[in-house]
């Protein structure tokens, strides 16, 4: 009895551990082919120059190298190469430190690199007997040839559901920089973290991720440097559906200083950015921006809270991006800039119809801000009616099918330093000998006789402390508070004209 079961339980470990992995030696060589075949057919781009698998016993090695589109049309090679680990408990693996529990069909180890550089993407690979998928992958410490971008360490864990249903993982990356002429900026640690679902139905990914604190700095001496962010972000699409994604972003306070200064030029705190964005087709179906932030900090001065909301629709943008390869090819076949710009507008001027065929329309549904000297606010509105693809033909008729309207309310205070700011630039280029209080004192003067003009005409209108303001053009007309303005446009006002 007991030589039986010693005889049964000598041939199970045979079993598991020779007869299996020889017989999903076979099984991988089978499977390999169509594995490489159904990458290629999912990933548009990706030509496979060379791959073939080699089957051991219980361990077998494969190479494929891809061809990928890379920058200026320059095609990018990069080689995979692969150790097929065969399972469910690889002897290999024991004899190198590994222990393969819990049970595995296959252990792939590999490397990921371009063929005409030496930086390398190490993973590894567990393939479950449920058939869900365990991907760790790292790049060490990497640096350009010419030094202008290195970073640390870069992790990567990725968990993938049986039949690609779904999946989640984590990215963090060590501290990057670069270094270019006139420019240097550097990102400390962050971390992406991401979950996704794919079916028939459609699919799905959602996440969150934490950005370092970092800063950039020019060779002029500027420099802007920000804390940590966080962030959410999620995309989803269906057949026959809309496309939808959005991102949710809580900014660290913003810096930006100069050289040799203890204090910074401009600080802002509290800044939250989010980002609603729909399309169908390759088509902008509404995307809304909503920013806002607690204070703006200019020197001594003080601004805040402030909010704006911006939503947009109605962009092609496979023609948007049609338009921009055609402005692309351009600039490669033609190397003389005046015969290039001469080129580039007849190229806008023939594209124009199919860019605003699906009449486009900015919108700003709120712009407000709080200072010493009261709240700014404004709304506005720009569209091109697209209907009509001949009304481009011509200029004239081209203006009439834009419609902007804009409607501002302006502190009182801050319309009076606009307009001596603005005027004090004119008497200087008009008389740069005089000194700087006779410019800004007959600045100040030629305000209040504007001021006088702008209410005369009801071009301005008071109310509150603040003054009203709506621009129109329709038609190819400007229009400011039911006034036509003049070919003159607001210079010829200003001056008195």
């Amino acid at each position: 009895m007991k030589k039986g079961l010693i005889i049964a339980a000598g041939l199970g470990l045979a079993l598991v551990f020779i007869v299996l992995p020889v017989l999903l030696g076979f099984a991988l060589e089978r499977a390999y082919p169509p594995l490489i075949e159904r990458l290629q057919n999912e990933a548009p781009g990706l030509d496979l120059v060379e791959g073939h698998f080699d089957r051991g016993l219980f361990s077998s090695t494969a190479v494929a190298r891809f061809r990928l589109p890379g920058a200026a049309g320059a095609p990018l090679a990069l080689e995979v190469d692969q150790n097929w680990v065969h399972g469910p408990f690889a002897l290999s693996e024991w004899f190198s430190g590994f222990v393969p529990i819990p049970p595995v069909l296959a252990r792939v180890r590999g490397q990921i690199r371009p063929v005409e550089a030496g930086l390398g993407v190490d993973w590894v690979l567990r393939v479950n007997l449920d058939g869900t998928l365990d991907l760790e992958a790292s790049s060490p410490a990497f640096a350009s040839t010419d030094g202008s971008l290195s970073g640390e360490a870069i992790q990567a864990e990725l968990s993938i559901q049986g039949g690609i249903r779904g999946g989640r993982g984590q990215i963090q990356s060590g501290e990057l920089r670069l270094i270019s002429p006139g420019l240097e900026a550097r990102l400390e640690p962050s971390t992406l973290d991401f979950r996704g679902a794919l079916s028939e139905a459609g699919s799905r990914v959602e996440g969150t991720f934490e950005l370092g604190p970092g800063s950039i700095q020019t060779a002029a001496g500027a420099r802007v440097g920000w804390a940590p962010s966080f962030g959410t972000f999620d995309a989803s699409r269906a057949p026959n559906e809309r496309d939808s994604s959005a991102i949710d972003i809580d900014l660290g306070d913003l810096e930006i200083s100069s050289t040799g200064s203890s204090e910074p030029v401009a600080m802002a705190r509290g800044a939250r950015l989010q980002i609603d964005l729909k399309s169908e087709d390759r088509r902008l179906e509404r995307l809304q921006l909503v920013m806002s932030l607690d204070s703006l900090e200019v020197g001594a001065n003080r601004l805040g809270p402030g909010l704006v909301r911006v939503a947009a629709k109605g962009v092609d943008l496979g023609a948007l991006v049609n338009f921009r390869e055609a402005l692309g090819a351009l600039a490669v076949a033609e190397e003389d800039p005046v015969a290039l710009a001469e080129l580039e507008a007849n190229l806008l001027r023939e594209w124009i119809p199919a860019l605003v065929a699906s009449s486009p329309e900015l919108r700003v549904e709120a712009f407000e801000i709080d200072g010493p000297d009261g709240r700014l606010e404004a709304t506005g509105l720009l569209s091109i009616d697209g209907s009509e693809p001949e009304a481009f033909a011509e200029e004239l008729s081209a203006m009439e099918a834009v419609g902007a309207l804009a409607e501002f309310a302006i502190p009182t205070a801050i319309l009076h330093n606009g307009l001596d700011l603005f005027l004090a630039q004119s008497v200087a280029a008009e008389a740069p000998e005089l000194p700087d209080e006779e410019i800004l004192a007959m600045a100040q003067f030629m305000r209040e006789m504007a001021l006088g003009q702008l209410l005369g005409t009801g071009m301005l209108k008071p109310q509150g402390g603040r003054y009203r303001i709506e621009f129109r053009f329709e038609q190819g007309v400007p229009v400011v508070n039911g006034k036509l303005l003049g070919p003159g446009g607001l210079a010829e006002l200003l001056s008195g004209g």
